[in-house]
């Protein structure tokens, strides 16, 4: 290794630009280390983000309803706000669809950031 650089653990595969199509590794991959069902027919959306109000997490409580009622998987890492916490703590009664983790490991962030992958979406 060069002086200088950092070994970065990925999740599943890297992927720029003009290998997007390796994403769906990444996604299966976080979907089965947050217990998930893997499915590649199903958009798997993340979020990673501190739980307080300046960060939309009131917007994004208001449509849960709605975006589990459409077949969908949701893996949320964040720490914050306890009643937010409390809020999104009870998707876990959703496992085939949400996978919360309130903590801040870094190398959750970044799993989900390259796992999340919402292909042809129709909007809420």
């Amino acid at each position: 290794m060069q002086r200088g650089t950092r070994r970065r653990s990925t999740p599943g595969a890297t992927f720029d630009v003009e290998s997007l199509d390796t994403r769906a590794r990444n996604k299966a991959a976080l979907q089965h280390e947050v217990g998930l069902p893997v499915r590649d027919d199903v958009p798997l959306l993340g979020f990673v983000s501190r739980l307080v109000e300046q960060k939309g997490v009131d917007i994004l409580s208001a449509v849960l309803d709605r975006l589990f009622s459409r077949d969908v998987q949701f893996v949320l890492l964040a720490t914050g706000e306890k009643r937010y916490e409390d809020l999104f703590s009870r998707c876990q009664a959703l496992p085939h669809k949400a996978a919360v983790l309130l903590n801040s490991m870094w190398h959750w962030r970044r799993k989900s950031m390259a796992g999340g992958y919402v292909p042809d979406a129709e909007p809420l």
